[in-house]
């Protein structure tokens, strides 16, 4: 069940977006995501697991993912441990034009959510998307990513 979605369009080839979005450690020193911390526990090329730590308000929530790096698809980050255990964020990437590509954010959750939650979550969670979303595209519009094995 897809709970939350947020879309953006970046002006950066998908190569570099599908990078930047993949490269936890990128986002780990800070100065990404304002009020986000990342702390990588374990990487390699195929899966990154790491601990997020976000406030929103007075909300601060802990949680454990895992970033599944497939060669082609979305980039897939399990939540294995915090308030969304079992869910999962999915960014989708497509190319537009070759400068350009499209993101979208998902959260999708196996579990059924109470019908009276589900709007504060679609809330909370897509205005926090959004401004995550924004976040990457200013990083990637300003020249804060760079990866020189993009071709």
């Amino acid at each position: 069940m897809t709970l939350v979605e947020r879309s953006i369009e970046i002006a950066a080839p998908a190569a570099m977006v599908r990078a930047q979005f993949g490269d936890v450690a990128h986002h780990e020193p800070g100065g990404v995501h304002a009020g986000v911390t990342f702390e990588v526990l374990a990487d390699d090329a195929r899966r990154c697991r790491y601990r997020q730590i976000s406030r929103t308000g007075p909300i601060r929530s802990a949680q454990v993912l895992e970033l599944e790096r497939g060669a082609a698809g979305p980039l897939v980050n399990r939540i294995v441990a915090g308030p969304f255990r079992g869910a999962a964020i999915v960014f989708d990437i497509v190319d537009v034009d070759g400068a350009r590509s499209t993101v979208t954010a998902r959260l999708d959750s196996p579990r059924r959510i109470h019908r009276l939650m589900r709007p504060v979550i679609r809330r909370v969670v897509g205005a926090a998307f959004a401004t995550a979303l924004a976040e990457d595209r200013d990083d990637l519009e300003r020249g804060g990513y760079r990866n020189d094995m993009i071709g």
